[in-house]
């Protein structure tokens, strides 16, 4: 069975390797840094800040090493190897091209060695290796994060794919930057508001226990349509901070108000909604939070088609031929099927007391163990002893029970097979 760690990485990381070129040594500023609430201790080997561009490079043994990683160093082939728990990372000095569980990602800017250190960007450093970052503009200082401030975490979800990484500190302290590391983009909100909920296409803030009425969210994707809420007479245009082009409108209801922001820039379509009672809506400046939505270039695969669940809080991909005229797709509000030309799949959530997780395992005893993208277990189960080969694949998450089925002739086997598990494997809850 193929395992999804690679597959994960290969989506989360596309962000992490991103970093501007170093500027000119004279011009930076020394920060400092901390892991888990202790400050490292880097002798002569100081991070540092690239005034032009923002970004802060860090020294990697010693920022690693106090993660818990392990760190070697191959002279001859200037290369750094980082080591945690099942993650390796290397690095070659001069080279943009690094290595995740021997899978190749293109960074923008290669790695430096600057007196004897390798020096990376933080925020490779960090998430790569699971890490929460925050950038703290008064005193010049990067806190790293770990599963809770355990040195050695065993990171069961690794990618996650938003955190408040703090690096656009343009704002101010009243707000915080979001940036979704599989989605590639980034945004401020403000820092009273709760931590999101994240899936890929989709992130919600949900602003108060006891209203439903406050919220916000974004539903984003680089391969499929996104609805618009916005009517088409009633669009204001609004410029975002880095001059796209975008669509607002503002409406008043008797209890609460209503934002909404439309980009469609050809290569991807976005969403942002923000309902908010009449007792918050003075409380914060909704359009200053719009402007500051920044997508980076990255073409996404028109290939597939996004789906995304917002009750049970899932998404997944699927491939663009399941939705074509020759077969059907339904969706649900707890899933969705397809009924294709050779096979029928289906993929839903259920609540833990309308599907019994124990009953499931002893059903499915000798079902393989799998991961998906983002680290968590799953289970895949195969049985080809028929005409049919039928696919079981399930996990749980936090008390709801994910579960996928298929059956294929055997005449179709090697035609959807791949399809069938790539698609079960995209799937991303929270």
């Amino acid at each position: 069975m193929r395992f999804m760690r690679t597959i994960g990485c290969t989506l989360a990381l596309v962000s992490l390797l991103a970093a501007p070129p170093v500027a000119d040594a004279q011009s930076l500023s020394i920060v400092s840094i901390t892991v888990n609430g202790k400050q490292v201790p880097l002798s002569d080997s100081v991070p540092y800040l690239d005034s032009e561009s923002g970004r802060v490079m860090v020294p990697i043994r010693f920022v690693a090493e106090h993660m818990g990683a392990a760190v070697n160093w191959n002279e001859s082939a200037q290369q750094a190897t980082i080591v945690l728990n099942s993650r390796q990372i290397t690095l070659t000095i001069g080279q943009k091209t690094a290595y995740v569980n021997w899978q190749p990602y293109q960074l923008e800017t290669a790695p430096v060695l600057r007196n004897g250190r390798t020096y990376v960007p933080v925020r490779f450093v960090g998430e790569a290796l699971g890490a929460n970052l925050y950038w703290h503009e008064n005193t010049k200082t990067v806190e790293i994060v770990q599963n809770n401030g355990s040195s050695t975490p065993d990171y069961s979800d690794p990618y996650t794919p938003g955190t408040p990484s703090g690096d656009q500190s343009d704002y101010g302290d009243d707000w915080d930057t979001f940036s979704h590391k599989w989605d590639e983009y980034s945004i401020q909100y403000p820092e009273d508001w709760p931590k999101p909920r994240v899936v890929p296409g989709y992130v919600k803030w949900e602003l108060d226990d006891d209203d439903e009425d406050a919220y916000a969210y974004i539903r984003f994707s680089r391969t499929t349509p996104v609805s618009n809420p916005i009517g088409e007479d009633d669009a204001d245009p609004i410029d975002l901070n880095d001059g796209t082009d975008a669509e607002y409108e503002k409406d008043e209801y008797s209890n609460r108000t209503v934002y909404m922001m439309r980009v469609d820039e050809g290569d991807y379509e976005a969403t942002l909604y923000v309902s908010l009672p009449d007792d918050m809506d003075d409380d914060y400046d909704i359009k200053k939070m719009f402007r500051s939505f920044e997508v980076e270039e990255e073409d996404g695969n028109e290939d597939l088609v996004d789906y995304v669940n917002t009750k049970y809080f899932f998404s997944l991909q699927y491939p663009e031929e399941w939705d074509d005229g020759d077969n059907d797709v339904d969706t649900h509000s707890n899933g969705i099927e397809w009924d294709l030309s050779h096979a029928d799949v289906e993929f839903y959530a259920y609540d833990e007391e309308d599907l019994d997780w124990d009953d499931l395992e002893d059903d499915y005893a000798d079902a393989d163990e799998e991961e998906l993208r983002d680290g968590t277990d799953a289970y895949l189960w195969i049985d080809d002893d028929g005409s049919y080969v039928d696919y079981v694949f399930f996990f749980r998450k936090n008390d709801v029970v994910y579960k996928g089925e298929a059956r294929v002739h055997e005449d179709y086997q090697d035609e959807y097979e791949d399809e069938i598990l790539d698609m079960f494997k995209s799937v991303v809850a929270d």
